[in-house]
């Protein structure tokens, strides 16, 4: 298995295989990880701030405390991965996250329109000020459990009061 310990700005990986890499502790502040493949890599506490990382593939990677807080994740599949980060004020426009453990994830200003949620929970998630327009699946009215939603627009365009 490869290792990859070390603070990268403004890097540019687009579209390498970093498949089974182990990025634990990395930093990598607003670099260009598009099209990126991640199957099976170790994600452990690595910083992603500000990181292009649309369309990457994620697939059996272990994200435990990954930090993508104001990341662009747009159009990207995270379906079988159990995500446990940070995605404050991420752009996950259009990403595919159907059946996913979004438990107790900051998922706070960040920009979900058009995103597919179907069968994903969201308990004790903090969705405060997100942008859930035309979300699919996302029904938060029929969850038994607290989901934040403080000035949020809702998958109808309506907006949550803060």
């Amino acid at each position: 298995r490869s290792q990859l310990r070390a603070t990268c700005v403004g890097a540019n990986f687009q579209d390498a295989d970093l498949s089974q890499t182990d990025f634990t502790e990395t930093e990598a502040t607003d670099s260009n990880f598009q099209n990126a493949n991640f199957q099976g890599a170790i994600l452990k506490n690595a910083k992603f701030v500000g990181t292009d990382l649309r369309n990457a593939e994620f697939k059996g990677s272990n994200t435990y405390r990954t930090n993508c807080r104001g990341a662009n994740l747009a159009g990207i599949n995270l379906q079988g991965v159990n995500f446990e980060g940070d995605l404050r004020g991420a752009n996950l426009v259009g990403a595919k996250l159907q059946d996913l453990n979004l438990n107790y994830l900051d998922l706070s200003e960040a920009d979900l329109s058009e995103a597919n949620v179907t069968g994903a929970s969201f308990r004790e998630t903090n969705l405060d000020q997100a942008n859930l327009t035309k979300v699919t699946g996302f029904t938060w009215e029929s969850y038994d459990y607290p989901v934040y939603l403080r000035g949020a627009t809702l998958p109808d365009g309506s907006k949550r009061e803060l």
